[in-house]
């Protein structure tokens, strides 16, 4: 049986390549896929060519903005490790000092009477 509906030309904005793609969409479009075997989405297909070109763009700045935040998360992360760590480092200290001072007590109280 013939198709009956109209092929349509559309654009795809493929992440892989980053750049738009014209394909044929002969059985319309959502929840359909192209002649490419691609699902159509609104926000993966479009009319025309700078629709397309619009939409990689906004991915791939979406893209660098989250690795970036991911980044200066991450940043603030090893702050917190590495402030954790001395505070580690400083209870440890603290702690040996206090041992020490107990066991000279502990050894010599005569050192130590009031």
């Amino acid at each position: 049986m013939p198709n009956d509906t109209l092929t349509l030309t559309m654009w795809r904005a493929d992440k892989t390549k980053l750049t738009p793609v014209k394909v044929e969409c002969p059985d319309g479009l959502y929840p359909h896929n192209d002649a490419d075997g691609e699902k159509i989405f609104n926000n993966t297909h479009f009319e025309t060519e700078e629709e397309a070109w619009a939409q990689l763009r906004g991915n791939v700045l979406a893209w660098v903005e989250m690795a970036g935040a991911q980044i200066t998360q991450a940043e603030f992360e090893l702050q917190k490790r590495k402030d954790d760590a001395a505070n580690a480092a400083k209870a440890y200290d603290a702690l040996c000092t206090n041992y020490a001072l107990a066991e000279a007590k502990r050894r010599h109280p005569e050192d130590f009477e009031e």
